[in-house]
């Protein structure tokens, strides 16, 4: 467990690696926690693997290859949840918009067609008053000696 995490045998080396100082730092603190409680488990290499364990189950359901594989301080998938919770968000908008869209295209079509329906009755009613006024016009000319008064 030294060669792994020893400083003293890298001086020269590149410098240790995110789960080699994890290493440098949790083992002496499993040694020490370990010593107090006197458990018989006083490798440091089973003080390491009980510690690992309890960070898994403390910390997530997934294997427990991929909690050694993501360290614990960078927010990995909380920002792929915000990003595909955004993008859901933003598709979510686009639909209600496309649906307010096709709302408003048929209630425009709705009041174009009341408009129309509106100019036929208009034109119902002009046909209407024309036939009146042609019957009016007949009976007022058929009375055959009589003068008929001017209409207005």
């Amino acid at each position: 467990m030294k060669k792994i995490i020893g400083n003293s045998r890298r001086p020269h080396k590149r410098p240790l690696s995110p789960a080699a100082e994890l290493l440098s730092t949790v083992i002496p603190q499993c040694s020490s926690t370990n010593a107090d409680e006197s458990s018989p488990a006083s490798d440091p290499q089973t003080e390491y693997a009980d510690f690992l364990l309890r960070q898994h189950r403390a910390t997530s359901n997934d294997s427990f290859e991929n909690s050694i594989a993501e360290p614990e301080c960078t927010p990995g998938p909380a920002i792929d949840l915000t990003t595909v919770h955004l993008d859901d968000t933003a598709r979510m908008q686009r639909a209600i918009l496309a649906q307010q869209l096709e709302n408003a295209r048929a209630e425009h079509t709705l009041k174009l067609i009341a408009i129309e329906n509106a100019r036929i009755d208009q034109k119902l009613k002009q046909i209407e008053l024309e036939k009146k006024r042609l019957e009016l016009e007949a009976l007022h000319f058929g009375c055959r000696g009589r003068v008929a008064p001017p209409l207005v």
